[in-house]
């Protein structure tokens, strides 16, 4: 689910780039056909954000989408890539040529008076400025639901999504059963605050980043990002996390931070029920991927951590995590005293002789058998380029082990350097891998430019690192169009702070302070190469 702070960067993108012009729209799946001939050629004037929902205004027509748990407002040049039969409408213009494809769960259209009555179905919005919170507490004295269901009741209070709801309340100490009308006015503030400050770090570093830096600091890994969400243990007091079902969703909680106190009669049940948590491999709140356990892996990242051990590679995937731990063990149980574990510049993994295989590169003439998914995931765990043809992915991971050197390390196994490890590649089919900044591996808050998801709808930047954050000291996403895609996709900009409602932001020149945001906006440059 796109949380509240993902709407906002997208918004924000689109208004430095959509305000003040007409497109061209379309339904290609048919399912906006009535809507797409409304706001057809009608000039875009203004966009506002109320949670999780988006209201576009072209003219008296209003657009309002909202993302659902899998939605996406991908943006290209012409022509574009062909719609998908999710493409619920398309918005294309000549003058800028752009055309955007947008898939979402809800797609309507309205009138001024629709947007009012739908704003009125909302609870106030923490990254608004006009967000009001004493309606939310004139609502939360006369409730007795659960303080977990509040902030996940759109009606009370917008934006916030299952991984903001435990990260709030365990910074605020407050359990979520804890009934609502049973806060203090100064435990409410602290909520309050909390929603504030993280939606407004989640929108400027375009990532759910819960954990404060000094904390991070302390911690370490892995409670970088992330306090309890999808964890076992408690990163402050090392407890066990805690997860059941609230409202068909799983709701998490460290009990000796989060003393209960009171549970209603209705919830006793459900939380009766809690057990110890069980970690998955979320793609909402990824953690780093060198600090992801055995059992997160995908079957695609096991099956290459087994063939970089000449291991053989069939099976379910409890076969395959199974054969990894084994090997792992192996692997501690060879290294030299005092060694501090595996790396890719100091010693070679040992080799384990598995269904007839002697030797990691020994494995790589049956390459065949995998599919293109596998073998680019192989090529990636070697530090190689992993486009092309299933036929030039073959010849190219076997460019990589021809020549007669020690076996690659371990996909994911720690080294002293920051880079990803490389193997033997020729240097013509290497990835190139940018450092990572100094200030962030001592901060340990993000550790590769994978730790920086933006939101579906925009697009990444890649290239050297961006300078630290003063407020977060963390790195903000950096805007660069790199050479090899200016030509082929629209790079948008997704700057640190949302533009004043429905305004254009001027190009050169800093804008002025919004009155919707509690800080300045920061300029906005094309890259050289647009």
């Amino acid at each position: 689910m796109v949380e509240g702070h993902g709407c906002h960067r997208v918004a924000h993108a689109h208004r430095k780039i959509l305000l003040n012009h007409a497109f061209t729209a379309a339904s290609p799946n048919g399912r906006f056909v009535e809507g797409a001939a409304l706001i057809n050629n009608k000039v875009l004037d203004k966009i506002e954000v109320h949670g999780k929902n988006l209201f576009y205004f072209f003219q008296d027509t209003v657009l309002h989408f909202h993302f659902g748990m899998s939605g996406q407002f991908k943006n290209f040049p012409l022509p574009g890539p062909e719609p998908t039969a999710t493409t619920r409408l398309t918005l294309a213009s000549k003058e800028l040529n752009y055309i955007g494809l947008l898939s979402a769960m809800t797609v309507n259209h309205g009138t001024k008076e629709y947007y009012d009555e739908k704003i009125a179905l909302l609870g106030p919005d923490p990254l608004r400025e006009d967000a009001d919170k004493e309606l939310l507490w004139a609502k939360v004295v006369k409730t007795k639901k659960a303080i977990g269901l509040v902030l996940m009741d759109q009606s009370m209070m917008a934006g916030v999504g299952n991984i903001y709801r435990a990260e709030i309340l365990f910074k605020a100490k407050v359990h979520p059963e804890t009934p609502a009308n049973s806060l203090s006015r100064a435990l409410f503030d602290l909520v309050w605050q909390h929603s504030v400050d993280l939606l407004q770090r989640g929108f400027k570093s375009g990532s759910i980043l819960t954990v404060d830096p000094e904390d991070a600091r302390k911690l370490g890994q892995p409670w970088t990002r992330r306090y309890i969400y999808n964890h076992k243990q408690c990163g402050v007091c090392k407890g066990p996390v805690l997860s059941w079902d609230m409202a068909t969703r799983t709701v998490y909680a460290c009990e000796t931070c989060q003393v209960p106190t009171v549970v209603n009669a209705e919830r006793a049940a459900a939380h009766a029920a809690a057990a110890p948590a069980r970690t998955f491999l979320s793609h909402c709140a990824p953690e780093s991927r060198a600090n992801l356990p055995v059992e997160q892996l995908t079957v695609v990242l096991l099956k290459a951590k087994l063939l970089s051990l000449g291991l053989d590679t069939s099976g379910t995937k409890p076969k395959l995590v199974a054969r990894v731990k084994e090997a792992e063990l192996a692997v501690v149980a060879v290294a030299p005293a005092g060694a501090a574990g595996p790396s890719s510049g100091d010693r070679a993994l040992p080799q384990v002789a598995v269904v007839g295989v002697e030797h990691p590169k020994a494995a790589v003439a049956v390459v065949v058998k995998y599919n293109v998914k596998e073998l680019r995931a192989l090529l990636k765990a070697q530090g190689m380029l992993t486009s092309g043809r299933k036929d030039e992915l073959e010849a190219r991971l076997r460019a990589c082990t021809s020549q007669e050197a020690a076996p690659p390390p371990l996909p994911s196994t720690p080294s002293s350097s920051h880079k990803r490890p490389i193997g033997d590649a020729p240097p013509e089919l290497l990835r190139k891998v940018p450092d990572m900044p100094p200030a962030v591996a001592q901060d340990g808050v993000a550790s590769a430019k994978d730790e920086w998801p933006v939101h579906r709808g925009s697009a990444t930047s890649r290239g050297a690192p961006p300078p630290a954050d003063p407020l977060l000291r963390c790195p903000l996403p950096p805007f660069r169009c790199p050479a090899s895609r200016a030509s082929s996709r629209v790079e948008l900009v997704v700057s640190e702070w949302p533009v004043h409602r429905g305004s254009a932001t001027s190009r050169g020149a800093p804008p002025p302070a919004d009155p919707l945001l509690r800080c300045p906006l920061p300029p906005f440059r094309w890259p050289a190469s647009r």
